[in-house]
């Protein structure tokens, strides 16, 4: 479905399809729709910020990771999907061999981030542990798992919020992006209103513990900017 949403992003459809309904831009061969999974490497396309993105969508199985290397032989970039409860599988191994044999710039997408326990920072860990140090995330979710809607920016270092609004019209609506701000006083509830002692410490505990998360993420990002700029300045081969 990355595929699928990247093109539902750029606008190139107006709605995203599914798997389990055979609407997908990538599954269109009967067989594909029929056991609902891909087994033939699909070409897409999507505009994006006046740039033109070719995407080669190979399949996940790994009985089928000739169609991986034969997409990557010819590629300029390699998209390597992680599932969020799944974490670092063989295919995974594979497919960064097969990106390092090329001498391709590699991208890690964690993916299913809303998923029943997903997990980030344990992947993040072991990727840094079975490929190499030089991992840098450019988005760090704040709540994994259902319900996921917020995450940090590394690039410029905001909280962003994730909200779908109500359809107006059938088809894909963008999703809409709200960064925090500050609330009026006349927005913050008085003390003791209209609640006992029992539901204003669950509140108090809940607030901490986004607090001390939020505190956490932040201090992340301030590190990983830190390793960024240092790369970025280090004269070293690849940068």
């Amino acid at each position: 479905m990355l595929g699928e949403c990247m093109l539902a992003c750029s606008d190139n459809i107006n709605r995203l399809g599914s798997v389990t309904e055979g609407t997908t831009a990538s599954d269109y061969h009967k067989s594909e729709q029929e056991r609902q999974f891909s087994i033939h490497t699909s070409l897409l396309h999507a505009e994006w910020l006046e740039s033109r993105f070719n995407i080669i969508d190979t399949p996940g199985y790994l009985d089928f990771i000739a169609e991986s290397r034969a997409a990557l032989k010819v590629s300029d970039l390699a998209v390597v999907v992680v599932h969020a409860t799944h974490g670092i599988e063989i295919g995974t191994s594979k497919v960064w061999d097969f990106a390092e044999e090329f001498g391709l710039a590699k991208v890690v997408v964690v993916n299913s981030i809303d998923a029943e326990n997903a997990q980030y920072e344990p992947i993040l860990e072991d990727l840094k542990t079975t490929f190499g140090g030089r991992f840098f995330p450019v988005n760090i979710p704040i709540n994994p798992g259902p319900g996921y809607n917020e995450m940090l920016d590394i690039i410029h270092q905001p909280a962003l919020t994730h909200r779908r609004p109500r359809p107006a019209r059938r088809g894909i609506q963008p999703l809409r992006v709200h960064a925090p701000r500050a609330r009026e006083k006349s927005d913050r509830p008085k003390p003791n209103q209209g609640r006992g002692v029992a539901d204003q410490c669950a509140s108090m505990s809940e607030r901490d513990d986004l607090n001390l998360r939020w505190q956490r993420a932040k201090r992340t990002a301030v590190g990983i900017t830190a390793k960024v700029d240092a790369a970025i300045c280090t004269p070293c081969g690849v940068r």
